[in-house]
């Protein structure tokens, strides 16, 4: 008799860390180590942690952004009517400060799994303003003893820093 077939789907969940994201796939059979692995190895193979990884405003004299002198097409159909009360649109930058991230010349490093802390976020409909606490489960513990259902967010942070989560903001 053939084995059974696995039914079990894997479980998404989200790892988060300053403003970086990382999406994994594990399955709840699965220890905490081996999350933990995982989540490294995603991070190692990535070129490494940025240990600040902050947001900035963006400086918009930085960015050389030419002259908007360049007419852009507008798509879609028009009929002569349209195009007699249509003005051409100039395309600005935004000017208001808007909020992006810039790695600070730090360079990426290599970690491990003892270089990492997992948390879970009391509120997971809002993780940027909920308390965050520690996982109280041994690292042997099964992922399954947590309760987590898909693309539920977990913090991590980096040796003895704080846990630190910022909200990408688009202007």
């Amino acid at each position: 008799m053939p084995p059974k077939k696995s039914n079990e789907k894997p479980l998404i969940l989200k790892a988060k860390r300053q403003s970086t994201t990382y999406m994994l796939d594990v399955s709840l059979k699965n220890t905490i180590s081996q999350l933990k692995e995982k989540l490294v190895n995603m991070i190692n193979t990535t070129g490494g942690l940025y240990v600040n990884n902050l947001p900035h405003k963006l400086d918009t004299d930085a960015l050389h952004i030419p002259d908007n002198d360049i007419e852009i097409p507008q798509i879609g159909l028009k009929n002569s009517s349209d195009s007699e009360n249509e003005e051409v649109k100039s395309r600005s930058v935004d000017d208001n400060g808007s909020v992006a991230t810039r790695i600070s010349g730090n360079s990426p490093v290599q970690i491990t799994t003892e270089d990492i802390t997992l948390a879970i976020f009391d509120d997971q409909n809002d993780i940027y303003h909920s308390k965050i606490r520690n996982l109280e489960l041994d690292d042997s513990a099964k992922i399954a003893e947590l309760n987590l259902h898909d693309f539920m967010c977990l913090a991590f942070k980096f040796k003895d820093e704080e846990f630190k989560i910022f909200q990408t903001v688009y202007e």
